[in-house]
Parts: C-alpha cells; structure tokens; sequence
C-alpha cells in the first residue's frame, strides 16, 4: 500500500498537469449550429429544377431506347416460339446461345442508356451540393459559427440553432444566378 502511495505522488509530481493547464485567456464556449441538409435539398428550387430535367431526360432516353428493346424483345419472343417445337440439340443450343446474345445486347442498351445518365445526374448534383456548403460557410462565418453540424450527426440540440431555413431562404434567392 504504502509503495502505490509513493508512486502516484512521483507521477504526480513528476507529470505536468495537462488538464489544468491555464495560458491566461478566458475561452469563449464553441457556437454550434445545425442544418437539415435533406430538407435543403428537398426545398431548394434548383434541386428541385434539376431532378424535373432529369426526369425528362430520363423518359426521353427511355422513349428514345425502347424500340430497339422493342425489336430485341420480339427476336426473343421468335427464338422462344422455336424452342418450343420438337427440334435438334444442335439447333436448341444455337438458338438458346442467340436468345442469351440478344438478351445481353438488351441489357447492355438499356445499361448505356442509364449510365449515361446517372453520370449527368451525379455530376449536376454534386455542383449543386458545393453551392449549398458554399452558402452554409458563409453563414457559418457571417454568423461566428464554429462548428456546423448535419442534423443527422446529432442526438440532441435546441432548435434555436437551427440554421436550415436560412439556408434554404438563400439559395432560394440566389436561385438562377
């Protein structure tokens, strides 16, 4: 007893007390506030624009790729009805290998098509997300924030800190320029 005694007085005499470390300022407490960033996107009329255009452009690629999945479709459909008769293995092996070409022809079209899309989408989304952490910076500097949180990185806070509105309300203002 008496040596753990001894030795918690030498670390403690020998160790600097990092906790009770005081340089002669007085600290501020941290100003933290939060943003709703799905409700920001929900809300925000260029969000809201982009993924109307999307859409379009979506059923219009879809207008424009069916008739060749149409055509697919329908080769398909002739090679089934020929499966379906009394015919050679040899043949039915032909026929199942064309059916499965044009089967990975289908998707592979339909694929391209998504792709390609899903590419335009990401990339207009993601100038769209910079510009909304642009404006919650801005806020967050105008306002002295210290530190500006997702709402769903939070368990608990007072909705006085709320900042979702606001930014919501600038991007809407500065919407189109």
């Amino acid at each position: 007893m008496k040596k753990t005694a001894l030795i918690l007085l030498l670390i403690t005499a020998l160790c600097p007390p990092v906790l009770a470390q005081d340089d002669g300022e007085d600290e501020e407490p941290l100003l933290v506030a939060f943003v709703n960033l799905q409700l920001v996107q929900e809300e925000w009329i260029e969000v809201q624009e982009f993924m109307l255009e999307m859409q379009t452009r979506i059923q219009e690629k879809e207008a424009e790729v069916q008739p060749k999945l149409d055509e697919y479709s329908a080769q398909i459909m002739t090679i089934d009805e020929k499966l379906n008769q009394p015919i050679s293995d040899e043949k039915r092996a032909e026929l199942e290998s064309e059916r499965q070409r044009l089967v990975e022809e289908a998707m592979r079209e339909r694929d391209n098509a998504i792709s390609v899309l899903e590419a335009q989408e990401k990339q207009g989304l993601e100038k769209l997300y910079g510009r909304i952490y642009e404006v919650i910076e801005q806020i967050g500097k105008d306002g002295e924030f210290d530190i500006i949180l997702d709402h769903s990185a939070i368990l608990y806070i007072k909705e006085a800190y709320d900042l979702t509105d606001k930014v919501i309300e600038t991007l809407n203002e500065t919407a189109g320029t």
